[in-house]
């Protein structure tokens, strides 16, 4: 698996551009923004961002999925087989809560041909900051040591808005990342 990491100057200019796919506004911007791009995910190992997950402790973890009609039936009947409970939240959002590494397996596969019809698809580590105590007027926040996970357009980049220490910059966020990871395969633009 082969990408790209940058570390993201938050009080750029064009910040604004990397937010575009997230339906919130933050109310604090985190410690670090950092882009994992130059990958598709439909093509990579489909073990690795579990792994991952499991890896900074990140369990469990709270994914925020936009589901249209057109794939309501098919999102409904893969979380009645896998035992997902799904929570509506505004309409056409979901929030389910992923207990382990399998489970996130399971719905990345889906979340993921979600994401590369143009939804939104995110997940946060810990805290489930998609409650409506934290984002009253469409406001987040990214709480201590909670990390954010935003799949891009296409599924091309992943957004990682952070305030964990172990992912404050990309020499931190590679030493978190599974055993198995091709390093060679990873350019680091700082």
């Amino acid at each position: 698996m082969r990408f790209y990491i940058e570390d993201v100057n938050i009080d750029s200019e064009s910040i604004q551009e990397y937010f575009e796919k997230i339906p919130f506004v933050l109310s604090d911007f985190p410690q670090s923004l950092l882009d994992i791009s130059g990958l598709y995910l439909p093509e990579c190992d489909e073990n690795w961002f579990p792994n991952w997950m499991d890896k900074i402790n990140g369990f469990p973890l709270y994914l925020f999925i936009e589901v249209e009609d057109y794939i309501a039936k098919e999102f409904d009947s893969f979380c009645i087989q896998y035992s997902f409970k799904p929570q509506n939240f505004r309409g056409k959002f979901k929030i389910i809560e992923i207990e382990n590494a399998e489970k996130f397996k399971l719905m990345f596969s889906l979340a993921i041909t979600i994401a590369c019809a143009g939804e939104v698809v995110m997940w946060a580590t810990h805290k489930n900051i998609f409650s409506s105590n934290n984002n009253l007027n469409n406001e987040m926040k990214v709480m201590d040591n909670q990390s954010i996970f935003v799949i891009g357009h296409d599924c091309e980049n992943i957004l990682i808005l952070s305030n964990d220490s172990n992912l404050k910059n990309t020499k931190e966020m590679i030493k978190t990342f599974p055993k198995d990871t091709d390093y060679e395969g990873i350019y680091v633009n700082e």
